[in-house]
């Protein structure tokens, strides 16, 4: 309404709808590339999970990522607890590896277009040395003990310290560097099939800026939007 109703309806009608099944099929092709992640990383853990039921856990936990930073994806490893007895504390570190590796890959694609760009350097500097720093931690086992045992002394926080505590292995593993790179590798390219949906959908309207920012568009407003914490990021990313 604010943008003047009208020519949104005209330019609504002016849209490309030719456009749209191969945009969604590239969307699509990102929750593919994300469940392999998913999966091996069960693998990785030791999780007997089967790949149909897998698959069904991994559509079913995209049902909240709607939620602060994603944090209700670990409905995932309430089912896998539901379907195979696996505790929480040893599937969770799972969906904490995806959401860091995601970082990496969006981190990584806006980069590509960032310089061409000159906007948003300093925030993904400043992600990038935040990400880095976790990943010290988690990968360092006197500083994570340490981490767990402050938590441990917070109050109301305190009763996380022990579940944190057997979770830490399995995020170890996950992180290690060989893990990271293909994870991260295969992230970047989930990610990059769904920044060119987006370029096909723009298409559609007639806006052709190229792939390579509207690489850096997409991939630093989903950041973005991650970052203020809102509910799927709605609002601030489309903004």
């Amino acid at each position: 309404v604010y943008s003047d109703i009208g020519e949104l309806r005209k330019d609504l009608v002016r849209f490309d709808a030719t456009t749209v099944p191969a945009a969604l099929g590239l969307a699509f092709l990102n929750y593919l590339l994300r469940f392999v992640r998913w999966h091996r990383y069960l693998r990785i853990l030791g999780i007997p999970l089967g790949m149909a039921d897998s698959f069904a856990i991994f559509l079913a936990g995209l049902v909240m990522s709607v939620t602060p930073g994603k944090a209700g994806e670990l409905l995932k490893s309430y089912l896998v607890r539901i379907r195979i007895g696996t505790p929480v504390t040893r599937s969770a570190p799972v969906v904490l590896a995806e959401r860091l590796t995601d970082v990496i890959s969006l981190i990584v694609l806006s980069l590509l277009g960032v310089m061409s760009f000159q906007f948003g350097v300093l925030p993904l500097i400043a992600g990038g040395l935040a990400t880095a720093i976790l990943l010290l931690v988690l990968g360092n086992r006197r500083v994570a003990a340490f981490v767990v045992r402050l938590v441990g002394r917070v109050p109301l926080a305190g009763r996380f310290a022990d579940p944190l505590a057997r979770a830490y292995e399995g995020i170890r593993l996950l992180v290690a560097p060989f893990h990271l790179l293909w994870a991260g590798a295969l992230g970047a390219a989930a990610w990059f099939a769904e920044c060119l949906a987006f370029h096909l959908v723009l298409l559609g309207f007639g806006v052709d800026l190229g792939v390579v920012t509207v690489t850096f568009i997409y991939s630093f407003a989903t950041l973005f939007g991650a970052i203020t914490m809102m509910p799927g990021g709605v609002g601030p990313t489309e903004g």
